[in-house]
């Protein structure tokens, strides 16, 4: 089975177990309607570091906003949370979220074969170009103190709409890379698991 199945029912037999311990739980209004989520891990809408901002559209659906700094330039990403009963608790994520790419990124110390068909150990300029992906994933919100601040972890995975391959970049310069380089590179892409931890404050 894929492993995006898996994870998918992974997450589907979660929910659905923390509903059903959860049904005497009554949902009351929450006072706080936005929060600052600062956050870092790997292949999350806001990159290895970054902040988003969550606002509550209802008693348990919010929407956010993300951006920082990825492996693959600026990222930028925007999607919708499902909370099981409160602000605190599970939660369940749907987001895009878009890698800016980079014009020229100058790598040192790379193995490459150069325009003579000769393997030599060179600075090289690239050109990465912009990645898209959609992402699954699964929340633990928890409550920190009496001021709604949360502490959180993330688990899903991120699907590459490009997939992770060479014609994501481009070679500047008449050299052919290395194939622990073009590894390298394809590990860089965005997509795969996530996982992310932050402390989110309201405002």
């Amino acid at each position: 089975m894929h492993k995006l199945q898996v994870f998918i029912l992974v997450v589907i037999c979660f929910l659905v177990c923390r509903n059903v311990f959860a049904q005497d739980t009554i949902v009351l209004p929450h006072p706080i309607k936005a929060y600052v989520n600062f956050a870092g891990g790997i292949n999350t809408c806001n990159g290895l570091g970054g902040v988003q901002v969550e606002y509550f559209v209802g008693k348990q659906v919010s929407v956010f906003g993300a951006g920082g700094i990825g492996t693959w330039g600026l990222k930028m990403g925007a999607g919708t949370r499902l909370y099981m009963y409160d602000h605190a608790g599970p939660a369940l994520s749907v987001s895009y979220a878009t890698a800016s790419g980079l014009q020229q990124l100058k790598l040192q110390d790379v193995q490459v074969i150069n325009a003579q068909g000769i393997p030599e150990v060179r600075s090289v300029d690239l050109e990465l170009f912009r990645l898209h992906t959609i992402n699954i994933s699964i929340l633990e919100m928890f409550p920190m103190g009496k001021k709604h601040n949360r502490f959180f972890l993330e688990a899903g995975y991120s699907i590459a709409l490009q997939g992770k391959k060479d014609t994501n970049y481009r070679v500047l310069e008449p050299l052919i890379l290395s194939e622990t380089t073009k590894q390298a590179l394809r590990l860089l892409q965005p997509g795969g698991l996530m996982l992310s931890m932050g402390f989110s404050f309201p405002f």
